[in-house]
C-alpha cells in the first residue's frame, strides 16, 4: 500500500503555518522519525523537532519536551533516528478551554514496559500519560568499531554531521547514544546545526522526508493562539 499512489490529499488540509499543527493530523496518529532536534533560543517556543513525512518542524510543549527526555535521555543528540507516534488530543486546553493539540503516544525508548509521566495541564492538575514502545534495532557495535574512522573523518571533512550520520546508517540499525557521544568527542568540527542531511531509504516504517537544502527557522507571526501556544498550557 505505501508504493501505491492513492491520491492521498492529507497535504491539502494541512494548515498555512511555519509549524506543524494539531490540525494537520485530525482524525489520524502518524508514526515517524525525528530527524534533528534544534534548540531555537526561544523562550517560549524552544525547540524544533524535525520529522520524516513533514517539511515543517513539531514545535513541542514543554510537557511534552519532558517526555521527549523521559523516552530519550536529555541529550538530544540521541534524538535523530528514533521513531515516535503523533496524534491530536482534542482535550488539550488553552485558557482553560480544550482546542487541542500534538501529543506523543509511542517511541522507541528501549522499555520492556510502557512509560507513564504525569504532565500538569495547570497549576493545580496534572494528566496521566503512557507511551508505548516502539521497537527498533540498535546499530550493532562491531560494524560501529569497523566504520567509526569512516565517520568521523566525513564529520570532520564537513561532509555530513552527526545526524547525517545517523540517518545514512538506520537501515542497519540506530545509533546508541554510547556511539554518538564516540563520534563527537573525536570530532572537533561540527557543521552548524541548521545543516540538514540528506534522507536516506529506511525499513523501519516511515517514508524518508523529502530531500532539502537546508532547514529554514522563521519567526512566527502575530495570530490568533497557534497550537503551540494551546500546548504550552499543560
Amino acid at each position: 500500500m505505501n508504493n501505491l499512489n492513492t491520491g492521498d490529499v492529507t497535504t491539502l488540509a494541512q494548515a498555512k503555518s511555519d509549524q506543524m499543527n494539531a490540525a494537520d493530523i485530525t482524525g489520524s496518529s502518524i508514526r515517524v522519525m525525528i530527524t534533528k532536534a534544534v534548540q531555537t533560543g526561544k523562550s517560549d517556543q524552544p525547540l524544533d523537532v524535525y520529522i520524516s513525512d513533514r517539511s515543517l518542524p513539531w514545535r513541542p510543549s514543554k510537557g511534552m519536551i519532558r517526555m521527549l527526555i523521559g523516552c530519550f535521555t536529555k541529550h538530544s543528540i540521541n534524538w535523530a533516528g528514533q521513531m515516535i507516534e503523533l496524534y491530536e488530543d482534542p482535550t488539550v486546553t488553552w485558557a482553560g478551554k480544550a482546542a487541542g493539540g500534538i501529543r506523543f503516544s509511542a517511541a522507541s525508548h528501549g522499555g520492556s514496559k510502557q512509560k507513564t509521566f504525569r504532565i500538569p495541564t495547570s497549576r493545580s492538575k496534572k494528566v496521566s500519560l503512557s507511551v508505548a514502545n516502539i521497537e527498533v534495532a540498535s546499530y550493532p557495535d562491531d560494524k560501529f568499531q569497523a566504520n567509526k574512522a569512516k565517520f568521523m573523518d566525513a564529520m570532520q571533512q564537513g561532509k555530513t554531521d552527526l545526524d547525517g550520520v545517523v540517518l545514512r546508517v538506520i537501515n542497519d540499525g540506530v545509533l546508541t547514544l554510547e556511539q554518538r557521544m564516540e563520534l563527537l568527542g573525536g570530532n572537533q568540527n561540527e557543521p552548524a546545526q541548521d545543516y540538514t542531511p540528506e534522507p536516506q531509504e529506511a525499513t523501519q516504517g516511515f517514508t524518508p522526508a523529502p530531500k532539502q537544502d537546508k532547514v529554514q527557522h522563521q519567526e512566527s507571526a502575530q495570530q490568533a493562539p497557534s497550537d503551540e501556544d494551546v500546548s504550552n498550557n499543560f
